[in-house]
């Protein structure tokens, strides 16, 4: 190999070894903004797959799932050593599909440690996804346990404390997945009756609220790319859903009242500003009827389902979604509703007990003149599949100077998973051509001495 070969494949090995320090050794866009009193790491949908790709792809498909592990875990763990935050958290879509058997569940869940993998250096929280559990028309106790044991429960909430160990948090994990329509009543019971503890405890001790969950809040159609949109099978059950309904989104913003919610769900991610124009008063929250046939829990079965036409009397017909099971509202007169917000494009936000909300833009500037008016900032996650660039979210939490709490979101976004791919391929590449070309020259050399010797 004469010089001018050497010099190239010289400059070709720095070359690629500048580009793997780069890619690599970089987590371009990420940083934290100051000092913060608590950092959160969000992860959207990683949707891993397993078996059944193989099977579609018997070829390729075990190496696609290869590289992709590769890829989603090295963008989290490089994330994790630089950004070292507080909490991370999965905000549900773990897996791409809610009907694998429990033996696949359990491959994936292997798999997803891996990639994910805890530490005692941060807590990890897990939310559960349509795909992981099912939305209300599949999903079952079954599904939810075995994503409990293996994640932890599916509703729950925690403190953060400051220096002094007073609480000034709460941190709330909610499924949203059957707030609207669920065939496993049990199930959306639970649901209902957990988000009411919560309103509870937060009547006792009024503290900033931070809600995780993964679908996303009601918002007109020009502000995020997916667009509301709800399909149910022939019970009225949910199948497939963007965003929550306005009775359930409207329920959250003037019930719960949290300062911040984070989702997941929608890939392309969005960021919104709420704001409630009118909350209710004590009595008219403790006097809604359909609040309380939605949380009287502690009854039998038969009496929480019975249908009480006292108590529905007054309720908005148009209701619709979150109430139809608790009410006797005809099956035509929800029907008619959904065509009529179909129809109509925009939704009316007023139809929720009387309550209204509106969904902007999310900026600073926008948020900071509307904090006073019981804004509620709402941050999607983008997706961090390869197809949507590897991207994280960063919440921080932080206190002024003024002693009030304050909050900023950024996006982190890695590189398109063809460019990872490449990297990997042509290093795969590299290293077997310095191998051969090793080799190679190894035999040349032994060839040589060996003539020398023989003469």
């Amino acid at each position: 190999m004469n010089k001018p070969v050497y010099s190239v494949v010289l400059l070709f090995l720095l070359s690629l070894l500048t580009i793997n320090k780069y890619l690599f050794f970089n987590v371009p866009k990420c940083h934290w903004s100051g000092a913060s009193d608590y950092k959160f790491l969000l992860v959207g949908d990683p949707q891993i797959e397993g078996d059944a790709k193989i099977n579609r792809e018997p070829y390729t498909g075990a190496l696609d799932l290869w590289v992709n592990s590769k890829y989603l875990g090295f963008i989290y763990g490089r994330a994790i050593e630089r950004l070292q935050p507080t909490y991370s958290v999965i905000l549900g879509d773990l897996f791409s599909s809610q009907w694998i058997d429990d033996v696949e569940f359990e491959k994936r869940v292997e798999r997803f440690q891996k990639m994910f993998p805890e530490s005692d250096k941060y807590k990890t929280i897990y939310l559960p996804g349509n795909h992981d559990i099912g939305y209300g028309s599949d999903m079952t106790r079954r599904r939810v346990d075995r994503f409990a044991r293996a994640f932890g429960e599916v509703n729950y909430w925690f403190f953060l404390y400051d220096k002094e160990g007073v609480e000034h948090h709460r941190v709330v994990i909610l499924n949203s997945m059957n707030l609207d329509s669920t065939a496993d009543k049990d199930l959306r019971r639970e649901t209902w009756t957990f988000l009411k503890s919560v309103i509870d405890e937060q009547e006792k001790n009024p503290i900033p609220l931070i809600l995780l969950t993964h679908v996303p809040l009601h918002k007109e159609v020009q502000w995020c790319v997916d667009k509301p949109m709800t399909r149910t099978d022939g019970f009225g059950y949910i199948v497939e859903q963007n965003m929550l309904s306005i009775e359930a989104s409207t329920y959250i913003l003037t019930q719960l009242k949290p300062r911040i919610i984070v989702t997941g769900h929608d890939h392309h991610g969005c960021a919104t500003i709420h704001i409630v124009d009118s909350l209710p008063s004590d009595s008219e929250t403790k006097e809604n009827p359909l609040e309380t046939e939605i949380v009287a829990t502690q009854s039998q079965e038969t009496e929480f389902t019975q249908k009480s036409d006292e108590k529905c009397a007054n309720a908005d017909r148009s209701i619709g979604r979150v109430f139809k099971d608790f009410c006797d509202i005809d099956e035509q007169t929800y029907v008619d509703h959904e065509q009529q917000l179909e129809d109509d494009g925009v939704p009316d936000f007023s139809i929720a007990s009387g309550f209204t909300f509106v969904a902007l833009p999310y900026s600073r500037s926008e948020y900071l003149e509307n904090i006073e008016r019981n804004a509620t900032l709402e941050f999607t996650i983008r997706s961090i599949m390869g197809d949507y660039g590897g991207n994280l979210g960063l919440l921080e939490i932080f206190e002024t100077s003024t002693g009030a709490w304050d909050y900023h979101f950024s996006d982190c976004p890695y590189y398109d998973h063809l460019i990872f791919r490449v990297v990997w391929i042509v290093n795969l590449l590299t290293i077997v051509i310095v191998i051969s070309v090793g080799l190679y020259i190894g035999l040349r050399m032994f060839s040589k001495t060996k003539k020398i010797k023989n003469q």
